[in-house]
């Protein structure tokens, strides 16, 4: 049986809440696009399933980053540079 691509994340960065997943999805899904216009699909090694996973992950972890840095940035939860 075939894992679902969270758990292939969560094989990768560790637990994984479903609202850190469902968000960067589509970030790492428009970062594959902008990859594959402007790079190319590498003979197909940028359409993998793994490709895809490590973009999530890494997204992920961009995602965990930018929120630790910029809370203390953040009046009532919002910050005045990603709004």
């Amino acid at each position: 049986m075939a894992m679902s691509l969270k758990t292939q994340v969560m094989l990768r960065i560790g637990a994984v809440a479903d609202s850190e997943f469902w968000v960067a999805l589509p970030k790492a899904h428009a970062k594959l696009f902008r990859i594959v216009e402007r790079e190319g699909d590498a003979s197909g090694a940028r359409l993998t399933i793994d490709y895809a996973v490590m973009l999530i992950a890494e997204q992920i972890v961009i995602d965990r980053m930018m929120s630790e840095t910029l809370g203390g940035a953040t009046h009532n939860g919002k910050s005045d540079y990603h709004n």
